[in-house]
Formats: C-alpha cells, structure tokens, sequence
C-alpha cells in the first residue's frame, strides 16, 4: 500500500521570506536596540552615573562658581547631553554616543597640565557613554523581542 501527501509550501516559502528579510536587514531591529540603549543611557546621565552605576564626581567650588546654572553637570551649554547624544544606524552597525568633540575630555578625563593661559587643574573622568551587563541584557531582550515579532509576522502571513 502506498501513500501520497502533496504539501502546499507557499504559506512556508512566504514565512520563510518575512523571517529572512528581518535578519537579513537588521536596520529595524537596530533602531529598536538603538531607542532602548539611548533612553537608559539618558536616565543614567540624568542621575549624573557612570555606566556602572557609579556617581559622577562632584564638580569643583571653582567650577561651580563659574556655572551660569545649577544645572546638572555636562549640560551647561547644552549640547552634550542634552541635544548631541544620539545613536546611528549604518548597515549591519548601531553607535551610541556624543557628536560633541569634547565628549572624549569628560569621558576618559584629563590630566592636570600647563596652557597658555597657566595651569589647567584637570577634569575628572565622568563615564557617560558605556555598555554595561544591563545594557547588554537590555539589548539581548529587544533582540528576542524582534525575533519573536518576526516571527509571528511570519505566521499570520
């Protein structure tokens, strides 16, 4: 006695397809990724903490007598935090930072060193561009997150 069994495989060719335009171009789920690493770097930087959860060092009474504001540190002008954090997607690659060219200074710190103008007393570090296990769980849980979306796109198709 034989059997035969005929399978319609449009449904899967279909579903297939959804599931492979959703890893092939990943730039969707990196904006998620992107979005989710920004807000919590800004509720970091807002706390005035470095990626480790670690407070800021306090400003200087000399700093703090120049400030226009009692502002929270790096936002003085406005620009660092406030405006010129952002994340990038390019491709298959997401970046997260500051376009500020002076982000490097409060990021890594400075020494203190002769100027022209006399003697520089240094800044010190204020991580505020980081990738801690928490953001790396953050990431992790948007990933499944897409995957699991793809993947129902995929089903109801």
């Amino acid at each position: 006695m034989d059997f035969t069994i005929d399978f319609e495989t449009d449904h899967l060719k279909l579903a297939l397809a959804t599931v492979r335009d959703g890893i092939v171009n990943p730039q969707h789920l990196l904006r998620n990724v992107g979005e989710s690493l920004l807000r919590v770097n800004r509720d970091r930087q807002n706390a005035q903490k470095a990626p480790d959860g670690t407070p800021w060092k306090p400003l200087a009474p000399r700093t703090l007598a120049r400030k226009k504001s009692r502002s929270k540190m790096l936002v003085e002008h406005g620009d660092m935090l406030r405006t010129g954090f952002f994340y990038q997607v390019d491709g298959d690659t997401l970046r997260i930072g500051s376009g500020d060219w002076k982000g490097k200074f409060h990021q890594m710190g400075v020494r203190p060193h002769a100027q022209k103008r006399g003697h520089h007393p240094g800044i010190p570090a204020r991580p505020y561009v980081g990738f801690p296990e928490s953001d790396r769980t953050l990431a992790l849980d948007v990933i499944e997150d897409h995957i699991k979306l793809v993947l129902d796109r995929a089903r109801n198709r």
